[in-house]
This record gives C-alpha cells, structure tokens and sequence, in this order.
C-alpha cells in the first residue's frame, strides 16, 4: 500500500471515529496524519513521517484542545429550572417557619422556600439562589 494511501485512510478513519465520539481528542491525530500524508509528497521516510505524526499529534493536542473545549464550553446557556437560578420574583404567598410560600416565575407558580429560614412577606422581592427537588430556594433582596 502507497503511504500517501495509507495516512489519508488513518485521517478518515481518526476523523470518523471523532465524528462518533465528540470527545475532541482524535480530531488532532486525524490532522496530524494529514500532514503525515503531505510529508509523503516531500520524503518517503517512514520514520520521519512517523516523527512527524507524533510531533504534529501531540502539538496541536496540547495547544489547541484546551482552546477548542473552552470555546464549546462558553456557548452553554442556562436551560430550564437551572436558568431561574439567579433571578428575581415576587412572592405571591408568604414564606414562614410553618407554611412554604410560593412566587410566580413567568407563567410557572413555584413553591418556595426561605435560604435562612426567615418569615419573607407576600409581595416581597426575592432572588432565587438555588432549586431543591421541586422548590426554589429564595433569599430576600
């Protein structure tokens, strides 16, 4: 088998097998076997391609996963409950040791619950700091 041949076959099958996987590690081996490939055009050295492989891998591992992982980790928006947390609300049923209270966020009645577990009077501004099972945890504001 050419060499040219065989490297671009390892590039498809690393970037195949990064395609399944998302897991952002074989991306750079595909490329490094692409240069490998390229080097092939320039010597027919085995072993210089495959210095070249290992050299190219490990750069662009090191240098550019961190960078393309922060990138992709960024984008993430809050969804669902987990985006009520950090928001503010009225109360529309007092919070007290004895009774939950309840806040309407949008058009979703939530049960609450006090942080500290003061009394929170009907009407007042709270701010949601957290969600436990199916109540948000309230502080005042």
């Amino acid at each position: 088998m050419n060499l040219t041949v065989m490297w671009l076959v390892l590039a498809i099958i690393l970037f195949i097998i990064e395609a399944i996987t998302v897991g952002m590690v074989c991306i750079w081996f595909g490329i490094a076997a692409v240069v490998s490939m390229l080097s092939t055009f320039v010597t027919s050295n085995v072993y210089i391609q495959w210095l070249i492989f290992i050299i190219v891998a490990v750069v662009t591992l090191v240098l550019f996963r961190p960078l393309a992982k922060k990138s992709i980790s960024d984008s993430k928006e809050k969804t669902n409950s987990e985006a009520l947390i950090g928001r503010t609300a009225f109360l529309t049923d007092e919070i007290n040791e004895e009774k939950r209270g309840r806040l309407k966020v949008g058009d979703v009645s939530w049960i609450a619950v006090s942080q500290s577990g003061e009394t929170i009077a009907k009407g007042e501004k709270v701010k949601i700091v957290s969600i436990t099972g199916n109540k948000l945890v309230v502080q005042k504001v």
